[in-house]
């Protein structure tokens, strides 16, 4: 695999995750270095799924996961535990909270960005409806909480392009990896203001 290997991409998008649990005054993540085998195994297996199966997306990502804690022993409970295996998360997808979820996306777009995956453009393009066009190529002004939406996933980005930048060389695969993290970006907002 050219540019970065598995485990570089799965301590980048832990530390993402870390950054983003921090920012919601979550420090239960430590940094990749003190993590323990088991928590750095969900992260390769993560960004193994995703590099596997293109079209997975966060709600796959989170059965992935939570299939593995199950086979492991692993049950639901109102505190994340490894001792006792309880983790709060040991949820459906949907039933998350939505800051959750966020993580979940914020971990895909990390890893699609630093595995280069843009997508098959003539996959996406094929069989659109024709009644879609018009919310495709219309202005959908903000509702509701989308400006915070918005904002939490650009500050996401911020994070993780700022923490690139010290942790990888300037290089070419750098720069692809930042210019696919203002896609992650652009596509996700996108999404929040057409499907609402």
């Amino acid at each position: 695999m050219d540019g970065m290997d598995i485990i570089e991409i799965a301590r980048a998008a832990h530390e993402a995750n870390r950054r983003f649990c921090l920012g919601h005054g979550d420090p239960s993540q430590v940094p990749w270095d003190e993590a323990p085998y088991w928590q750095k195994s969900n992260y390769i297996k993560g960004v193994e799924m995703l590099r596997d199966h293109p079209d997975a997306g966060p709600g796959d990502l989170h059965r992935g996961w939570l299939a593995e804690k199950e086979a492991t022993g692993w049950v639901y409970g109102l505190v994340k535990d490894a001792q006792a295996k309880t983790h709060p998360c040991m949820v459906a997808f949907e039933e998350l909270p939505l800051e959750q979820q966020l993580k979940d996306h914020l971990f895909v777009g990390v890893v699609r960005a630093l595995l280069g995956d843009v997508g098959d453009g003539e996959k996406v393009a094929q069989g659109v409806p024709r009644s879609d066009l018009e919310n495709r190529f219309t202005y959908h002004p903000p509702k509701g909480d989308q400006p915070d939406r918005y904002e939490c996933i650009r500050g996401m980005a911020w994070d993780v392009a700022r923490y690139l930048e010290q942790e990888c060389p300037a290089s070419r695969e750098l720069s692809l990896a930042l210019t696919k993290l203002e896609e992650v970006v652009f596509w996700a907002n996108a999404a929040i203001a057409r499907n609402e």
